[in-house]
C-alpha cells in the first residue's frame, strides 16, 4: 500500500514510456472515491478523500493483474488538438462528435508542443472488479479511515 501521490507519479512514467491500452475509471459510491487505473499488464486500485480538493490525501495498491474485459469504447490518454479545434469546441461547446473524432487517435506520450485533450475517464460502479479485488478495496478504505483519523484528530 502506497500513497496515492507517489502512485500517480509511477503511473505517469509508466504511461509516458507506454501510453496505448491505458483505461481509467472512477467511482463514488464507496466511502471514498476510488480510481481504477489499468493498462495492459496491471492495473491499480487508488482511494481519495475527496474528489473536490486539490490533491488529497490517499491511498494506493498495485493489484498485480491486468484486468481485460472492461467497459468503454476508448482508452485514456492525451491527445492532440489543433488551435482551430480549441477555438470551436469554445465557440460551439462540446459535441459529442467533435470528442469522439479526437478520441479516434491513438494517445501520445509527447506533449512538448501544442494543446491536448486528456481522458476519457469513465463513471462506473466498479461491478465488474472480481472478489479478492473488492476486498482490496475495503482494505484501502480501512487504512485510509486510520490515515485520515491521524492526520485530523478533531474530526469526529
Amino acid at each position: 500500500m502506497r500513497s496515492a501521490e507517489e502512485l500517480l507519479r509511477e503511473l505517469s512514467r509508466k504511461y509516458l514510456n507506454s501510453p496505448k491500452g491505458w483505461r481509467v475509471y472512477l467511482s463514488l459510491r464507496s466511502l471514498y472515491p476510488t480510481l481504477l487505473v489499468t493498462n495492459p499488464e496491471n492495473s491499480w486500485l487508488l482511494k481519495f478523500e475527496s474528489p473536490y480538493r486539490v490533491n488529497p490525501p490517499g491511498l494506493g495498491i498495485e493489484l498485480g493483474e491486468a484486468l481485460t474485459k472492461l467497459p468503454g469504447k476508448y482508452n485514456f490518454g492525451l491527445r492532440p488538438i489543433s488551435k482551430e479545434l480549441i477555438h470551436d469546441l469554445f465557440i460551439s461547446g462540446l459535441r459529442k462528435e467533435v470528442i469522439e473524432d479526437v478520441l479516434k487517435h491513438e494517445p501520445v506520450n509527447d506533449v512538448s508542443k501544442g494543446s491536448y485533450l486528456l481522458g476519457p475517464y469513465y463513471s462506473s460502479d466498479l461491478t465488474f472488479l472480481s472478489q479478492k479485488q473488492f476486498e482490496l478495496g475495503r482494505k484501502l478504505e480501512k487504512e485510509l479511515s486510520k490515515l485520515l483519523n491521524r492526520m485530523y484528530p478533531m474530526n469526529i
